[in-house]
């Protein structure tokens, strides 16, 4: 059984039920749960990583793999990009920190952390110089929303077989 998150602050939620238990409870727009997605992702790219490193013609041990496979999850539009897949039908904040929480729970224990760290680094100075952000301040660093969920969503994510 995954690692238990403290309570989340209803305030970062749509409804006071929407995430009961979690963020790994966040309803989704499309009626998935977090959860279900971060375990589905979790899997698909454990079991294509365990392979790479079981076979002989594998360089780098399923790490390129896993690398491209993040960039193609997290990129714009990306199936983890729940802010831009379901805008305008839910609180892009919460989508936006859903995405986060999955981005960094489907990688953890299979990418080092600095890795992840990078990624949502990076993602964060594109939506600087695109101008999405509202504050370019810390355009270098993973931004507000990636921070806030990163060290519950890394200890949930290593909880997963």
């Amino acid at each position: 059984m995954g690692a238990k998150l403290p309570n989340i602050p209803k305030a970062w939620s749509d409804t006071p039920d929407n995430m009961s238990g979690g963020w790994q409870d966040f309803a989704l727009p499309d009626g998935q749960k977090l959860g279900d997605v971060i375990r589905q992702h979790r899997s698909d790219l454990r079991d294509k990583v365990e392979q790479l490193q079981n076979d002989p013609q594998s360089t780098d041990g399923g790490l390129g793999y896993a690398a491209g496979h993040y960039l193609g999850m997290a990129w714009p539009h990306g199936a983890i990009d729940f802010k831009n897949q379901f805008k305008g039908q839910g609180n892009p904040d919460d989508l936006g920190k859903a995405g986060n929480f999955a981005y960094y729970a489907i990688g953890s224990g299979i990418l080092p952390d600095a890795v992840l760290d990078a990624g949502a680094s990076a993602y964060n100075f594109y939506k600087s110089v695109t101008g999405q952000n509202k504050d370019n301040s810390n355009m270098s660093r993973p931004d507000t929303s990636a921070r806030s969920v990163r060290d519950q969503a890394l200890t949930y994510g290593a909880g997963l077989k």
